[in-house]
């Protein structure tokens, strides 16, 4: 898998593309609830550059499985909505289901893209099967946050948060014996399509099945390896408690070590203020071919209708240009996919280079790859029982070995 490569020259504005026959469209868009500071500031935006097309926004449910959840049952409703959001790692089901419409000829009428100016290697996120699905929209990657003052008074020194997984334990254990209410450390295991698993894995040089897709691997070294660090964070005091409860705690101060998406740095940052210091470090890649999956998502295009698609086509543009990415930068810690905003005197660009918390999710952009997905229909429930088997690990009711073992066994009945 190719790594994201984030120099890249170009700046791009895309071509005009007519919409006759759009005329008063409101175009159906399904998002992530959970962002309601991004999509409706876009929707707004868009809206008012437009004469005749406006937005309705459609609130998923969950993570990135709960819209797609949305989306098949749209289909049988015959109800879909003409543009989704859609994780990096369902490219495959929304490529194998039919559910995504190719938008090949609209990026051949728009010119090289190569010139235009988005992150090069990321534009292969949102291709299935040589078919291109959507334009990437936007990106995170798992980060650690640390509560600086809690780690101060466990003695760690703070100068330089480049930590390494045994030093990252190792702060953990002296947190967790510190004489207070605090928790030591929470690694978010829940996360869409087992993103943090995947992590670990790959950034130990490892993977999740084959190159063809036709043998399980994440048993190998590297997984097993994986497994053992989730093990030392359970021993390290892991905090039994749910993501949700897990933010809260580490806004309140009281979390010393959350591993987390880059995602909401923006809330976290806000939140911490008068609180705590929080610092961020990057999330530690052993292995010198290593790479993280990128977290976020595409914009694809759902209506198969021709008379829609070319009004869905001018929304998708919108939101992956320059001004629609500053407003997705400017609600949310993810990183934006158009070189417009991280090149040049702006405020984006700015953060990207000179904020130190927001500069470490930009230097790890170099180890940043493509988000691999399960083969078959049964994708969602194979993450569901890798996700339980992660949970028991860093519980404790498990061993690895055995967790490894049995969740191959499990794995293999369901591909």
């Amino acid at each position: 898998m190719k790594r994201l490569t984030f120099a890249i020259a170009a700046f791009w504005i895309l071509a005009a593309t007519s919409v006759a026959g759009a005329a008063d469209i409101k175009l159906k868009v399904l998002y992530q609830a959970n962002h309601p500071g991004i999509y409706k500031p876009l929707a707004e935006a868009f809206s008012k550059s437009q004469d005749a097309i406006t937005v309705e926004l459609i609130p998923g449910s969950g993570n990135y499985e709960g819209i797609m959840q949305t989306l098949v049952r749209g289909r049988i409703a015959n109800d879909l909505p003409d543009v989704s959001f859609l994780g990096f790692n369902f490219m495959r089901m929304t490529g194998d289901t039919e559910l995504g419409a190719p938008i090949d000829s609209f990026i051949k009428a728009e010119g090289d893209l190569k010139q235009q100016g988005y992150l090069e290697n990321m534009m292969d996120i949102c291709v299935h099967n040589g078919t291109r699905l959507g334009m990437p929209f936007a990106i995170s990657l798992p980060v650690i946050h640390y509560n600086l003052d809690l780690l101060k008074k466990a003695g760690v020194d703070t100068s330089d948060l480049n930590f390494d997984w045994n030093q990252i334990i190792d702060i953990a254990n002296k947190i967790n014996r510190l004489d207070d209410d605090s928790e030591s450390i929470y690694f978010t295991y829940d996360a869409s399509g087992n993103w943090t698993l995947k992590a670990l894995i790959e950034s130990a040089g490892g993977s999740m099945m084959n190159t063809g897709d036709t043998e399980i691997t994440f048993d190998r070294k590297a997984g097993q390896w994986a497994f053992d660090i989730l093990n030392r964070i359970g021993d390290a005091g892991f905090a039994n408690i749910s993501r949700k409860q897990a933010r809260q705690s580490f806004a309140a101060g009281k979390l010393g070590i959350l591993i987390d998406s880059s995602s909401g740095l923006n809330k976290k940052i806000q939140d911490a203020d008068g609180v705590f210091k929080i610092g961020i470090g990057p999330f530690p890649v052993p292995d010198a071919f290593g790479q993280l999956p990128a977290g976020g998502n595409c914009v694809v295009m759902t209506t198969h209708d021709p008379a829609r698609q070319a009004a869905a086509w001018e929304f998708i543009k919108f939101v992956t240009s320059g001004e629609g990415q500053r407003i997705l930068a400017g609600a949310s810690g993810y990183v934006p996919s158009n070189r417009q905003t991280l090149e040049g005197d702006n405020a984006v660009a700015r953060r990207f280079s000179r904020d130190p918390h927001f500069k470490v999710v930009a230097d790890a952009l170099g180890f940043a790859g493509p988000s691999f997905s399960f083969p078959g229909k049964n994708s969602v429930r194979i993450t569901r029982v890798i996700e339980e088997y992660m949970r028991r690990v860093l519980t404790n009711e498990i061993e690895p070995t055995q967790a490894l073992s049995e969740m191959r066994t499990e794995v293999q009945s369901l591909l």
